[in-house]
């Protein structure tokens, strides 16, 4: 978390493919954490990690 979330952000358009990379992550954590197809450990683990972000 602390090399890749909460690193410090380098040039702009590093900053902007960073930023970019990261909500991807997020949106499929979070979509990952409400599928019903989905092990509910699966989410329960997803569901928490979204949380920490």
């Amino acid at each position: 978390m602390k090399k890749t979330w909460k690193s410090t952000r380098s040039s702009n358009l590093n900053r902007k493919v960073q930023f970019i990379v990261e909500q991807v992550v997020l949106t499929h954590l979070m979509a990952l954490s409400t599928n019903d197809a989905a092990n509910y450990q699966v989410k329960a683990v997803a569901g928490k990690k979204h949380l920490k972000i």
